[in-house]
């Protein structure tokens, strides 16, 4: 056990490693986000219905900042589990 421990520190294991790579995704895909995050509301404002509920359902925070983003929110979750609730039946 110790001579693992020892190793570990130098080097690391598989899933150490998974999970710095992971880490390091995130940082970078949250760092996209905050360049993007201010002009994502007017973006989302802007755009048509279909394209404005994807944006709400990728970016739920996105619901404070528009006006009747809360209903739009509910409005684009309900359509979708609509579509899956069909796609499930087969049609």
């Amino acid at each position: 056990r110790r001579a693992r421990a020892w190793r570990s520190r130098c080097w690391p294991t598989l899933e150490l490693a998974l999970v710095e790579a992971c880490m390091e995704q995130a940082l970078t895909e949250l760092h996209g986000l905050r360049e993007v995050s201010a002009a994502l509301p007017h973006a989302a404002a802007r755009a048509e219905p279909l394209v404005r509920g994807g944006l709400l359902l990728q970016n739920p925070w996105l619901a404070r900042r528009l006006p009747d983003g809360s209903a739009r929110l509910s409005a684009a979750r309900a359509a979708l589990n609509a579509a899956a609730r069909r796609l499930a039946r087969g049609g």
